[in-house]
This record gives C-alpha cells, structure tokens and sequence, in this order.
C-alpha cells in the first residue's frame, strides 16, 4: 500500500485523503475522507549544489483570455440586518516564547525561538516592515481565542477574543496588525479587526451562506483580502479590497475551483491568483493577473490545488507547484521545468484492509517534500523552502479485522518507534536560463512526520519561516536571503 503523505492528496474525483500531521509514539495514525469542496473553507551547516538545469521551454504554451476564469458563480451579497450572533471563542490561548537554536553557528538562521501554547495550534505567520516576524496561533477550538504574538526583544501577546477559526492577518506599513475574519458558522458577516481591536463590517451574504478567509495582504493601495462564499450546491472567490479613507469593497472572482487558490499582491498592487485545474489536454495552472487569466501547462497532476504565486513588479514572476514527480516551476511566458530531486514524499506502508487478523507489525518508510513549498523573490531570482521529510516509522495494529468490505473497521496502526526526521531545505532558481541550485540544507530532528513550513517575505528580502512537528511547538527564525547563493 503506497499512502501519500504530502498534505493533502488525491483519493477518488471530488475527495481527498487527509492523515493527522502530528504522531505521538503510542498513538494511532488516524487518515479519513473529506470531500474536496470542504478545503476551500477551511503554507548549521551548508550544502550546494545543482538541483535541476534546462531551458524554460517545452511541455505546451501559455494561453490567455480576458476577463473571468471561465467560471459562472455570482457572489449572493445581501443587506447586514440584524445583530451578529457572537463570534469565535473568549477563552485565552497561553502561548510562551523561548529562545531556542535550530542549529550551531554558523547558522543563517537568525531571531530563533520556540513558541509554546497550551493546545496544538495553527500558525500564520506575517513579516514586519523591518523584518521581524508576527505569529498568530490559532487553536482552531471552538470557544477558544487564538494569540497574537510580535517576536521583538521582548514578545508581546495579544488575545483575539470574538476571532473565529481560520482569520488572516497582514502588517501594515506602520507595524500595525489587521485581520479579516467571518463569523461562526451560518452567519453572514465577513469583518475587519483594526490595529485598534474594533470590529468593522465589510459585507454579508443572504441565504444560508457562509464567508471563508483564506488571505490577507497590503499593497500600495491599501488591504487586499482573498475570501470566499460557501452554499450547500454552490461556492465562489471574491477579493475584499479597503479603499482610500477605509471603506471596503467586494469584487466577485466568479471562479468555482474547489480548492483555495494561491495569493500574492505584486509590487504595484495587482492582485494574483493562481489554481489548478484539469482540462482535457491535462494539468493547467490557472494564474489571473487583475482581470486577464493565464493557463500555464504543468508537467505533472499536483499533490495540491494551491500554486504558489512569485510576485513581480506588475504581475507574477513565477509560479510554483508541488506535483506527482516534484517541484515544477513555471512562468507566464514559458511551461513548467522540473526541479531535480524533489520527488514528492509518499509513505510505503502495510494494507489493513488485507490482514487476515488486525495484528502484526509495520514498518512505513519515505523521503521528500511533505506540502507545497514557501516562495519568495530575491533579484531575478525565485527562493523555494520547502521541508524534506525522511518517515521512518515501526507500528502494529491493534482493532478488528477490516476484510474486503474496506472502510468502516477499526484496525489502527499503533506507533511503536518513530525515527522520523525533516530537513529545511532552500532552493534558488534562476529563470533564463533555468539552473537551480540548492543553498541550504539544514537536518531538523526535531520535525518528526509530515512537517509543516510556513513564510512571509518583508520588503527588504529577509524572510520570516516558521515550522512545525510533531511535538506540536512552532519554531520561527528569519533568514536573510542576500546570503545564501
């Protein structure tokens, strides 16, 4: 049995297969079934050396269109009557911040610390204008508000009570927080969080819609945030924008991919967009710049319906994608190249549903990128992070035997032993001609299963990485890129 370790992977048309991320020795590995439309509402030493070169040529050509993406969803808006029912969770998070080294000197990583909450959380983490880095630990826990945390000299913590799971946040010029959140289920109100902890209502929807928030940035021209609007038979995209002075407008997307597609704001504001989507030719990168889309072939199907988007100066430098034989770098202007030696990671393990008797040992092995990659810009170059998991895993099962009928028993894996460990691993792709080289590599035994990386770049190219294992603590360092070549 081949079981696809790299976040989330294609199971059957329309589901996914979804694996806990964090494996505690003693604890059973839990994986299940959710339909794909649910993901749209819910990132000391040294080495170098040549990961991949070619030209950016070959596999097909870019095509354009102007206007939508091709889809017909129109965005349900209606009036904001009414009082809003409360929102997200009151209950602190404790959260404490430790400095913590990831590597001996000489390390590139610099501002290394630990955070520690009181429950597992999710991080998004968000650059200053000067570099340093801002964490917001979300619980997703009803009841429970996420923490606030700006790594400076001394942390600072603030609660976010009335946030409900899933906000997105950005820094403003000022070193200031904004977030954009929704309401809790079935409610209509989408909300903005000033750096003043007031409440402001950007829109609601009619009917029995909800809003989900996958994104949030700032640009020259203020607050672009990326959102969507999910019915029982329908959903849709749709681009929150705050205008000179702080009103709020909604710009419908009319685009119905069912996963979230991937963000960025380009150096002049332009937004950027970016999914994946399987036409008859095959695989395309969908990528829209302001009102024009681009298809862009990929050379392989994608472990996940999120490209990541480069931003340039007026529309994307490149886009990257974590596919079926690797990372796959693409640009507006030519096709997707492979990244050498960055075969995805895929977990050889043992098939319950043929055991005769749920009881027996396991041993379940793999090595490669684990989710899609953080991007970044550095000159004319493109930076891909990404974590290269090694899983090496002993389990038995205990439970009832599952049979031929298939899902539906209880045959868990048990972990007995796990040796499992990842790698920060940083990439830097030059695009005409293509050379990719790797420039870091650092082993993170503390990383365990499926690791998870997280980024955001500042303007001044430092960027702020945040990673999480299997002990379920985030560990957040910066890097200045001018220094890995």
């Amino acid at each position: 049995m081949v079981v696809a370790w790299a976040g989330v992977r294609r199971f059957a048309r329309g589901e996914s297969l979804r694996c806990r991320s964090g494996i505690a020795k003693g604890a059973a590995i839990a994986c299940f079934v959710v339909p794909l439309v649910t993901l749209a509402a819910c990132g000391a030493g040294e080495s170098a050396g040549d990961t991949g070169s070619g030209s950016m040529t070959g596999m097909g050509s870019t095509t354009e269109a102007t206007g939508d993406s091709g889809g017909d969803t129109v965005i349900p808006l209606g009036e904001c009557v009414g009082d809003p029912s409360a929102q997200g969770g009151s209950t602190p998070l404790e959260c404490e911040v430790e400095a913590m080294p990831w590597c001996d000197a000489p390390c590139p990583v610099d501002a290394q610390v630990t955070i520690t909450c009181a429950r597992p959380v999710f991080p998004v983490i968000r650059s200053a204008p000067d570099g340093h880095a801002w964490v917001v630990a979300d619980p997703a826990t009803d009841g429970m508000a996420p923490t606030l945390v700006e790594l400076v000299a001394e942390p600072a913590f603030t609660m976010l009570p009335g946030i409900p799971v899933g906000a997105a946040f950005a820094i403003d010029a000022a070193n200031a927080p904004h977030l954009l959140h929704g309401s809790d289920w079935n409610d209509p109100w989408l909300w903005h969080r000033t750096p003043e902890g007031t409440d402001e209502v950007i829109a609601c929807l009619s009917g029995q819609t909800l809003w989900t928030v996958h994104d949030l940035a700032e640009g020259p021209q203020g607050l672009v945030g990326l959102v969507g609007w999910l019915q029982e038979t329908a959903s849709g995209f749709a681009l929150a924008r705050r205008e000179a002075g702080g009103s709020w407008t909604i710009e419908d997307l009319h685009i119905a991919t069912p996963f979230s597609p991937g963000f960025a704001l380009a150096d002049d504001g332009t937004p950027l967009l970016a999914f994946v989507e399987e036409t008859a030719d095959g695989f395309v990168a969908r990528v829209g710049v302001g009102d024009t889309w681009h298809d862009i072939p990929l050379a392989a199907e994608p472990m996940s319906g999120e490209p990541r988007v480069v931003p340039g100066p007026t529309g994307p430098h490149a886009v990257v994608s974590l596919g079926t034989m690797g990372l796959e770098i693409a640009t507006l202007d030519s096709d997707a190249v492979l990244v050498g030696g960055t075969a995805p990671l895929v977990v050889t393990s043992c098939d319950p549903i043929q055991l005769t008797e749920c009881s027996g040992t396991c041993r379940q092995t793999g090595q490669g990128p684990a989710w899609s990659p953080f991007v970044a810009r550095d000159g004319d170059d493109v930076v891909i992070a990404y974590v290269e998991a090694t899983v090496d895993v002993d389990v038995h099962y205990e439970g009832e035997v599952c049979g031929p009928e298939g899902p539906g028993c209880s045959c868990d894996a048990i972990v007995d032993e796990d040796r499992s460990q990842g790698e920060l691993v940083l990439v830097r792709a030059a695009l005409a001609p293509f050379a990719a080289t790797e420039v870091l590599r650092l082993s993170l035994p503390f990383l365990g299963t499926a690791p998870r990386l997280f980024g955001s770049q500042a303007a001044d190219g430092t960027v702020a990485l945040a990673l999480q294992g299997t002990d379920d603590a985030v560990r957040v360092g910066t890097i200045d890129l001018s220094t890995l070549r």
